[in-house]
């Protein structure tokens, strides 16, 4: 079967910014093609807000996904 090629964009919605969604937004932006949107949602506005017991920091080599 024979499919035409489509202008239309495909939007993703993340809502949260943890690990989860942070990971997931960065992996489908590294995966995708222009026709990929990826948007994230985050409901506080800076990191010291809520304190969830938790902190990660990723250096620029620290992980390397192929």
């Amino acid at each position: 079967m024979m499919t035409q090629a489509s202008n239309e964009v495909t939007t993703v919605l993340i809502v949260g910014g943890g690990l989860g969604g942070l990971a997931l937004a960065q992996l489908l932006l590294q995966a995708s093609s222009p026709s990929l949107k990826v948007m994230l949602f985050e409901r506080d506005v800076d990191e010291d807000v809520r304190d969830q017991g938790y902190y990660i920091t990723l250096k620029p080599m620290s992980v390397e996904i192929s």
